[in-house]
C-alpha cells in the first residue's frame, strides 16, 4: 500500500478538536482529484510546528491508503 504525509497550512488553536476528532475517526477519506479514497491514519501523535511570533500551528499527518495499489486478485 501506498502512504503519504499531510501538512496543514498554519492555523489558530480553534482547529485543535477537528484534528483529534480526525485522529480518532474510524472512517476516514481522502479527496484526490476526483476520487475519493478511503485512508488509514497511521500517525499516532500530531506533531505541532509552531511559529512563535504568530501563536499558529502547523499539523503533520501520516496515512495509508486502506487498499493495496496493486490488485493482486487473480
Amino acid at each position: 500500500s501506498e502512504s503519504m504525509v499531510i501538512n496543514t497550512d498554519f492555523i489558530d488553536e480553534g482547529h485543535n478538536a477537528v484534528f483529534e476528532e480526525l485522529m480518532l475517526s474510524e472512517y476516514v477519506w481522502l479527496e484526490e482529484g476526483s476520487s475519493v479514497l478511503p485512508v488509514n491514519i497511521t500517525t499516532d501523535s500530531l506533531e505541532k510546528k509552531t511559529s512563535v511570533n504568530d501563536g499558529l500551528i502547523q499539523y503533520s499527518i501520516e496515512v495509508e491508503f486502506a487498499f493495496d495499489k496493486i490488485n493482486e486478485v487473480r
